[in-house]
């Protein structure tokens, strides 16, 4: 596996590559700044200036000398709603590949058999934070509704999640009957998830 990625970087290997990436310095410490306020859900706590560079570095790659920006980036920056959830994302899937033994996770393809295995258990780990912040509003709704109804994905990425789960990390997913999967998405409407609300 490659060595010394942004992975398990140090704070100035982590501006020096910031630099690469063309991010305003002041867009990471608005980002850090939003993760830093009270979480609803009780998770993002004790995020550090460091984990938020790598987020933005994680979320937008430098490949063949471009950069590739993402639009849920955007999203975080700009403080929506749904912002939270996506750093709990990136955040749980740097930390996957971390425990993969990959430090430059910017490398794979999203087909490699790693990069999926990080990603399902990063969507698992969102579907639980929106189950937490559902019952931090008093709405009961499981994470297996939460991933199984994510507005974000395509349903044979869902399944595909489903199977990794399984296979890798020994995680189950029921599936939820229609009503609980209906509170779920009524439940992402609410903090504005779609492709039509994101920036």
């Amino acid at each position: 596996m490659m060595m010394g990625g942004y992975v398990s970087a140090t704070r100035h290997e982590l501006e020096r590559r910031l630099l690469l990436t063309r991010i305003p310095i002041e867009q990471v410490e608005a980002a850090f700044a939003f993760v830093s306020l009270p979480d609803p859900a009780l998770v993002l706590q004790h995020v550090t200036l460091e984990d938020v560079m790598r987020v933005a570095l994680h979320m937008n790659p430098v490949l063949g000398g471009q950069v590739f920006f993402s639009p849920f980036w955007e999203a975080i920056i700009r403080r929506h709603a749904a912002a939270r959830a996506i750093v709990w994302h990136e955040l749980c899937e740097i930390a996957a590949f971390g425990q993969l033994g990959v430090t430059e996770p910017g490398l794979l393809t999203r087909s490699d058999r790693v990069f999926l295995s990080a990603h399902a258990l990063a969507s698992w780990r969102e579907a639980e934070y929106w189950e937490r912040w559902a019952a931090s509003e008093s709405d009961s709704i499981y994470a297996a509704s939460f991933l199984l109804a994510h507005p974000l994905r395509m349903p044979s990425e869902i399944e595909a999640i489903r199977r990794v789960l399984r296979r890798d990390w020994s995680i189950g997913v029921p599936v939820p009957d229609p009503l609980e999967l209906d509170r779920a998405l009524r439940y992402f409407a609410s903090k504005d998830l779609s492709w039509t609300k994101l920036p």
